[in-house]
This record gives structure tokens, C-alpha cells and sequence, in this order.
């Protein structure tokens, strides 16, 4: 009996121990919390993590999809920078984020303090004025591309019969010099109305 009973110490009980303290570590509260934000970390990981490590070390490297290269260091950062291209692009950034901004600005707070007095049909105006922001994007590029038609331009024929241009008018979208000029206009268009309601709710809060 007394050897059976060693024997059970020797082969059982230390198992059942470790099962114990295992069980006990994982019964804790925090160990609990842990084990709660495992998918979030992996999902991070997964999603961030690991595709910018990977950008990082491509944009280090010479690889190409299917083609395995070396490390270059900074000499894609260099080509890049050296481009005409991407210097016109950064260039035609800038300068559409300068005007935009500066005539949604200054005409979101004209638009806002001509709302802000009291008229006849104020409301119906108001939610007018939101209607470029609630139409759908797409919907908005299709309705302007068509505007913007080299043949069939509505934006042409309006200030053909003003007496603003003449016939048959600029091809907005397809000239360098003209197309900065629409692309503005319409971000302008629909950016203008949450300027407008911003700076509205601002002085409508005003005691």
C-alpha cells in the first residue's frame, strides 16, 4: 500500500499539480483580459503591422513582384524626388489644396452669415445649400464630367450665350491650363456647404 502510494506521488500528483497551476494562471482576471485582445492584436498585426513593414522594406529594396532583388537604401527615395513627374504632381497638389481651401474658407463664411439673417423661406434656402454635400459622389463626378463635355458642355454653353467666351469654348478636361480650373471648382462646389454649416453652428451658438 505504501508503494502504491509513492508511486501515485510520483506519476499523478505532479501532473495534477502542474494542471492546477496552469488552470489557477489562467483563472486570473488579467490573464483573462489578455487572452480578450488576442484577435484585435492579430487582426492589427495582420492588417497594419505587417503590410507596413513590408512597404518599408520594399521601398528599401529593388524587388519586384515575381523577381527577387537587393537592398538599395534611399536610392528609390532619390529617383523618386528627381522626377518631373512627381515634382508636378506634388506642385498641382499644393496648389489645389491652397485655393480650394482658401476660396471654401472665404465663401463658407459668406454663405454662412448671408443664412445666419432672417429671411423668407430661410429653411428651404438652408437645406439647399447642403444638397452639393448629400449627393453622392459619384453622382456628382458623372453630372459635372457631363458639364464639363467638350461637345456637349453646358458650363461652354452658358457663357457662350453671356458673352463670356466664344464659340465653341475651352475643353476643360482635356487642357492643362483649364482642367486645374474645373477640378477646383468643383471641389469648391461640394466642400462648400460644411464650411457653410460649420461656421453657422458657430454663430448660431453665439448668445
Amino acid at each position: 500500500m505504501a508503494v502504491s502510494q509513492r508511486a501515485l506521488e510520483a506519476t499523478g500528483l505532479p501532473r495534477v499539480r502542474r494542471l492546477a497551476r496552469v488552470r489557477e494562471w489562467w483563472e486570473q482576471e488579467h490573464v483573462f483580459g489578455y487572452g480578450l485582445i488576442v484577435p484585435a492584436l492579430a487582426l492589427i498585426v495582420g492588417l497594419v503591422a505587417y503590410p507596413f513593414g513590408m512597404a518599408i522594406y520594399f521601398s528599401l529594396s529593388d524587388d519586384w513582384v515575381g523577381s527577387p532583388g537587393g537592398f538599395v537604401g534611399l536610392q528609390n527615395f532619390r529617383d523618386i524626388l528627381g522626377n518631373e513627374i512627381f515634382q508636378q504632381t506634388v506642385y498641382n497638389s499644393f496648389v489645389f489644396s491652397i485655393i480650394a481651401v482658401v476660396f471654401k474658407t472665404v465663401l463658407g463664411v459668406w454663405l454662412a452669415m448671408l443664412l445666419f439673417r432672417n429671411f423668407r423661406f430661410k429653411r428651404l434656402i438652408r437645406g439647399a445649400v447642403l444638397l452639393p454635400w448629400v449627393i453622392p459622389t459619384a453622382l456628382s463626378v458623372l453630372a459635372w464630367g457631363w458639364m464639363f463635355d467638350s461637345l456637349y458642355s453646358v458650363v461652354n454653353w452658358t457663357a457662350i450665350h453671356l458673352g463670356l467666351i466664344n464659340p465653341p469654348g475651352p475643353n476643360w478636361l482635356g487642357m492643362t491650363s483649364y482642367a486645374m480650373t474645373a477640378v477646383i471648382a468643383v471641389n469648391v462646389w461640394r466642400g462648400l456647404p460644411f464650411f457653410a454649416i460649420i461656421v453657422l453652428a458657430g454663430l448660431v451658438s453665439i448668445p
